[in-house]
């Protein structure tokens, strides 16, 4: 995860303080509110989503952001997806290969082989993919 990822992170989930115990979560983000806002962000800037059992894309960095990396993993494999203004490239770490989909066109994900595509087409937007999974 990119620098301005972490800090956009950080700075989300510490707004999100329990009531109780005000003092500590002033030290530490609580872990609800961290995976909640990993979630925003994978799932909102990132685009991902699953709809039966397949994996879409359809990232849009926000402007003024250098760039944002997050890993998931789908079906025992994990992806690296690293984002920029202009271009995502998805990355295969762990696993076989896999079949994932970007703006309605599929890509194949082999072990080693990083997939780069460009920005996310406005029309890709507007396809009708579920938003939520």
């Amino acid at each position: 995860m990119s620098a301005d990822s972490k800090r956009a992170l950080l700075q989300l989930a510490t707004r999100a303080r329990s009531t109780r115990g005000a003092r500590s979560a002033a030290r530490r983000p609580p872990v609800a509110s961290a995976g909640g806002t990993w979630l925003a962000l994978v799932a909102g800037f990132g685009g991902l989503r699953d709809s039966d059992g397949e994996v879409h894309f359809t990232p849009r960095l926000p402007e003024g952001w250098a760039g944002m990396r997050f890993r998931v993993q789908v079906r025992g494999q994990l992806i690296e997806v690293e984002m920029t203004p202009g271009e995502t490239s998805y990355r295969l770490v762990e696993g076989r290969g896999l079949l994932v989909h970007y703006a309605g066109e599929e890509l194949r994900l082999a072990p080693g082989e990083p997939v780069r595509r460009p920005e996310t087409p406005v029309s890709a937007l507007e396809s009708g993919l579920p938003l939520a999974a």
